[in-house]
């Protein structure tokens, strides 16, 4: 176990606070333009299987709770749940389950994988394609 002493403390200079009170103000900033920002006009989410678009959700926060139940590439049965101006993939019959335990999504360029189904849950913002960068 490692004890700190009295020495220790007093060898922190003004660099060092300076630098962790630095750090600790740049965490909070990018918090707090990612959590409190109002989003750039409408968002939705994409759906896709093996590729192809499947089904788009509009995601408002005044919208209506919707689920939405499909089978996966894979043969396993998944439900799709958005509220709120958010979304998630709620159950899943895949044997890990991580794209339910990534739980909510709501920014755009957020998703949600379930490899096994082969299903893509992407959020996109106003203006913008699903995919990243035109093809040549």
């Amino acid at each position: 176990m490692v004890r700190l002493s009295l020495s220790d403390v007093e060898s922190i200079d003004l660099r060092d606070l300076l630098l962790v009170g630095g750090l600790l103000l740049f965490a909070l900033v990018l918090f707090a333009w990612r959590s409190l920002a109002p989003g750039n006009g409408e968002r939705s989410a994409i759906l896709t299987v093996g590729g192809e678009v499947v089904h788009t959700f509009p995601l408002s926060k005044g919208g209506t709770p919707s689920e939405y139940s499909l089978t996966g590439s894979a043969g396993g049965d998944v439900v799709i749940r958005s509220e709120g101006g958010r979304i998630r993939m709620l159950r899943s019959d895949c044997p890990d389950g991580r794209c339910v335990r990534t739980g909510w999504i709501k920014h755009p360029g957020e998703a949600t994988v379930c490899l096994p189904n082969r299903l893509v849950l992407k959020v996109i913002g106003s203006g913008e394609t699903e995919f990243d960068a035109p093809s040549d």
